[in-house]
């Protein structure tokens, strides 16, 4: 077995368990914010397909920017997971603010994000 066949192998099963497990585990009949339970599922998705891809492809011969893209792309899914996972925390914490409260700190906290995803990609 070679490192990269684990690395493979440990980020591919996680995929499988969310895919079936997480529909039966959310309520979704409780949750009234319909892109909520939706962002979560990519969230929690996101880190593991990035990370699928780049430990899978790394090894190919068709030069850096090949490569960097599938750096970027794992990059993205741990940016993607980081910013909107949190995003589900943030909207329950924020709800019984005001809608223009709540709007300036989501605003804030995607642009600090978006911040964060330039300086990950350059």
């Amino acid at each position: 077995w070679h490192n990269e066949t684990i690395n493979i192998l440990t980020h591919a099963v996680p995929i499988v368990f969310i895919i079936s497990l997480i529909p039966q585990m959310l309520p979704w009949d409780a949750i009234t914010i319909p892109f909520l339970p939706v962002i979560h599922v990519v969230a929690c998705l996101a880190p593991w397909v990035g990370s699928t891809f780049y430990h899978l492809f790394m090894c190919h011969q068709m030069g850096q920017t090949v490569y960097a893209f599938l750096l970027k792309f794992d990059l993205f899914g741990i940016w993607f997971t980081q910013t909107l996972g949190a995003l589900v925390t943030i909207c329950s914490a924020i709800h019984c603010f005001d809608y223009q409260t709540k709007r300036l700190l989501l605003s804030f906290y995607l642009l600090i994000c978006m911040l964060c995803l330039y300086q990950a990609m350059t």
